[in-house]
């Protein structure tokens, strides 16, 4: 990906923690299997994550059907963008 940037391909690219990823992958399945009914637009409060909200599927496929607000997704609150200026400062 560093040299699609340098070459000018792309100028951002961003990764997500898989660790806390899946602590609230689990925590949703805990929350769910807990009796808890979720819609989109739920506000979630996951333990040491934060609060993630409910959105609807077309978040990630504009042509979803958005009709049943029982389906949705939840997105990490934070992600880690890399740029130009930022790139070198992880080793990977």
């Amino acid at each position: 990906m560093k040299q699609y940037c340098k070459d000018g391909i792309l100028t951002r690219w961003g990764l997500w923690d898989c660790g806390i990823q899946g602590a609230m992958g689990c925590y949703m399945a805990y929350y769910i299997a807990s009796g808890n009914k979720v819609k989109v637009g739920d506000k979630i409060n996951i333990p040491d994550i934060g609060t993630v909200v409910v959105m609807p599927n077309t978040v990630l496929d504009p042509k979803a059907d958005a009709s049943d607000t029982s389906s949705g997704v939840v997105l990490l609150p934070e992600r880690t963008v890399f740029t130009k200026d930022n790139m070198n400062n992880y080793d990977f």
